[in-house]
C-alpha cells in the first residue's frame, strides 16, 4: 500500500495521463479553461454594467461599491462552486483509476469523468450545497496560510516604513520589517502544516453522495490522518508553481493545477483505502 509523497505523486500522475484506459489530463485542462472563462467573463460582464452605469449616473459614490460587492458574490457564489466542481472532476478520475487498480478496496462504479459533470453545482441544491462546503472550507485555509500572512507583512511594512520616516531609527525599522516577513512566514508555513489535517475530505464529500456532509465529517473524524504527509504533499507542487509563474502561468493551466488536484485526490483515495 503506497504510503509515501512519491507513491502518491505516481498515482496522481497515473490518474491524470488515464492509467490504463483513457488519458483525462485534456479534461481536467479544458476544465481549467472553462473555469478560468467563466470567471474572466464574468468579472467582464460586471466591469461592462459598471462602465454602463458610470455613464448613465456619473461617478455616483455608491457605484463603486455595489460593483466591488457583485464582484465578490460572483467569486463566492458562482466561481467557488464551479472550482469545488472541478476538484470534483479530478476525485472522478482518480476513483475511476483505483477502481482499475484496486478492484477489491474500491468496488465502485462511477461514470466516465466528462467534462460537462463541471456544471455539477448547478444540477440540484444538494450538488451546490456540496460544492459550496468544500469550496469554502478550501477557502477559509487559503486565507490562512496564505492571505492573513501577505496582509499582516504588508500592514507591519507599511507601518514600521512610515515610523522611519517619522524619526525612528531606519536600521530598527528594518530590522522589524524583516522579523514581521519571518513571523508571517512562520504563521502561514504552520497554518499551511494544520490543515493538512483535513485533506482529502473533499475526496469523500464527493464520492460518497448517498451521505450528507454531515455524516461524511463524522466519519472523516474517525480516519487516521496525519499533518505530515498532505504538507509534503503540497510542498512538492511548489517546484512547478514556481515554474508556472516564471513560463507567463502556461503551466498552470497545463500541468500544475491539473496535476495538483490529483494529487489532492489521491490522497483522499488512500485514506479510504485505510
Amino acid at each position: 500500500m503506497p504510503t509515501g509523497t512519491a507513491e502518491l505523486r505516481s498515482l496522481a500522475r497515473k490518474a491524470l495521463d488515464g492509467g490504463i484506459s483513457k488519458n483525462h489530463r485534456l479534461t481536467l485542462i479544458l476544465g481549467v479553461v472553462l473555469l478560468l472563462t467563466v470567471t474572466v467573463g464574468g468579472y467582464e460582464i460586471l466591469r461592462g454594467l459598471y462602465i454602463v452605469g458610470y455613464l448613465c449616473l456619473g461617478d455616483a459614490p455608491w457605484l463603486e461599491a455595489v460593483w466591488a460587492l457583485a464582484e465578490i458574490l460572483a467569486g463566492l457564489f458562482v466561481a467557488l462552486p464551479l472550482a469545488a466542481s472541478l476538484f470534483r472532476l479530478a476525485c472522478l478520475v482518480v476513483l475511476q483509476t483505483h477502481r482499475v487498480a484496486f478492484p477489491e478496496d474500491l468496488p465502485i462504479t462511477v461514470a466516465e469523468p466528462d467534462l460537462r459533470q463541471i456544471f455539477y453545482p448547478f444540477t440540484s441544491l444538494r450538488a451546490y450545497g456540496r460544492c459550496m462546503s468544500v469550496g469554502l472550507e478550501a477557502l477559509g485555509w487559503l486565507v490562512l496560510w496564505g492571505g492573513i500572512p501577505v496582509v499582516g507583512f504588508r500592514v507591519l511594512a507599511t507601518q514600521f516604513d512610515r515610523m522611519a520616516h517619522r524619526g525612528v531609527l531606519m536600521e530598527l525599522c528594518q530590522v522589524l520589517t524583516g522579523a514581521s516577513f519571518l513571523v508571517c512566514l512562520l504563521f502561514g508555513v504552520l497554518m499551511l502544516f494544520l490543515s493538512g489535517r483535513r485533506a482529502g475530505f473533499g475526496y469523500f464529500v464527493f464520492i460518497h453522495e448517498d451521505l450528507s456532509v454531515g455524516e461524511l465529517n463524522d466519519y472523516f473524524k474517525g480516519l487516521r490522518r496525519g499533518f505530515l504527509r498532505p504538507f509534503l504533499l503540497r510542498l512538492s507542487l511548489v517546484g512547478w508553481i514556481a515554474l508556472s509563474i516564471v513560463a507567463v502561468l502556461v503551466p498552470f493551466v497545463i500541468h500544475t493545477v491539473p496535476y495538483g488536484l490529483c494529487c489532492g485526490a489521491v490522497y483522499g483515495a488512500e485514506l479510504k483505502r485505510k
